[in-house]
C-alpha cells in the first residue's frame, strides 16, 4: 500500500467533462481484487478511482465487490466476482452475472468525471485545471449534495464525491480538507478514503503551482 500511494503524483489524471480520449468509466468503489488489462494487453492491479478505457478488461477475485460509472450513459453498475468484465463506451459485458445498475443523474456524472484519478493504462498524464471553469456556487452545490445524500444509500459516497470534485472546482480547498477529515473519520483506516486524500493532496498542490 505505502508504496502504491508513492507513486500516485506519476500517475494523476484530472479531466474536464468529455474526458480524454478512450476514457468512458471511473471506478467509484472497489472491495477485493481486480487486474485490469488494456487493449495492448498489459495487465495490472486495478484501483479505486480509476479511469476505465473502451476495451479494458477486468477479472473480479472472489467475492470482490466493484462499482464503476459510465460517462456517456450515465449507468452505475455494480458487479461482485468472481468473473471477467468486458468495459464498453457506455456499459460492460460480462462472461456471467449480471450487475446491479442504477442510471444517475447527469449532474452526478458530469462532477465525478472531473474526479482526480489513476489512468488504468499507467501513462504519465499531467493535472488538467486550466480550462476548468466553476459550473455553480458553494450555496448551489452543498445544495445539490443534500438533496444526493437524502436519496442515497448511507455507505453510498457518491455524494461526497460531487462535493469534493465541486469544492475543487470552486478552488475552496480548505472545504476539500474538511471534507476528506471528515470522511477519514466516518472510516478510519478505509484504503479508498487514504487513495482519495492522496489524490487531492496532489491535485491541489498542482493546482496551486499552476495559479503562481
Amino acid at each position: 500500500m505505502l508504496n502504491y500511494i508513492k507513486w500516485l503524483p506519476a500517475f494523476l489524471v484530472f479531466s474536464s467533462y468529455g474526458v480524454w480520449a478512450g476514457e468512458v468509466a471511473l471506478v467509484t468503489a472497489l472491495r477485493g481484487e481486480v487486474e485490469v488489462e488494456n487493449g495492448s494487453g498489459t495487465k495490472a492491479p486495478l484501483q479505486a478511482f480509476t479511469k476505465l478505457h473502451d476495451g479494458d478488461t477486468l477479472q473480479l477475485g472472489n467475492a470482490t465487490r466493484l462499482q464503476i460509472v459510465y460517462f456517456q450513459s450515465g449507468r452505475q453498475e455494480r458487479w461482485q466476482g468472481p468473473g471477467n468484465v468486458g468495459i464498453g463506451a457506455a456499459e460492460s459485458t460480462a462472461t456471467a452475472g449480471m450487475p446491479q445498475t442504477q442510471q444517475l443523474p447527469l449532474t452526478l456524472v458530469k462532477q465525478l468525471s472531473k474526479t482526480p484519478t489513476i489512468d488504468s493504462r499507467g501513462k504519465i498524464a499531467a493535472v488538467r485545471t486550466r480550462s476548468i471553469a466553476p459550473s455553480g456556487s458553494i450555496e448551489q452545490a452543498q445544495r445539490t449534495y443534500q438533496e444526493m445524500r437524502g436519496k442515497a444509500e448511507a455507505n453510498d459516497r457518491n455524494p461526497e464525491l460531487y462535493l469534493l470534485s465541486a469544492y475543487f472546482e470552486l478552488k475552496e480547498f480548505d472545504r476539500v480538507r474538511d471534507l476528506l477529515a471528515q470522511l477519514d473519520g466516518n472510516y478510519p483506516g478505509d484504503l479508498e478514503v487514504r487513495v482519495l486524500k492522496s489524490l487531492y493532496v496532489k491535485a491541489i498542490n498542482n493546482a496551486k503551482m499552476a495559479a503562481k
